[in-house]
């Protein structure tokens, strides 16, 4: 019930908020992984830099933009019937 409640509220947010907003998720995850877990993996303090984070940051970019295309998709009524 919840996660519906959630889901419908996100689904009216406009597609460069969801694509801004999961970019700045995909800059936290860059964070967690190149320095965080450096203390467990040391290797990947060499792999630190901005390519790597433009990476990161591109990736919550097309997550953003798949996430509103799927969630608007759900809440229009549209029924693919899509098996995975």
């Amino acid at each position: 019930m919840k996660t519906e409640i959630i889901e419908r509220l996100l689904c009216l947010l406009d597609v460069r908020m969801h694509a801004l907003s999961l970019c700045v998720f995909g800059l936290l995850i860059y964070l967690i992984n190149f320095y965080l877990m450096t203390a467990v993996f040391p290797w990947f303090a060499m792999a630190r830099g901005g390519i790597p984070a433009f990476a990161h940051a591109m990736f919550g970019l097309v997550l953003g933009w798949v996430y509103h295309a799927v969630a608007s998709r759900k809440w229009a009524g549209v029924n693919d019937d899509v098996r995975l």
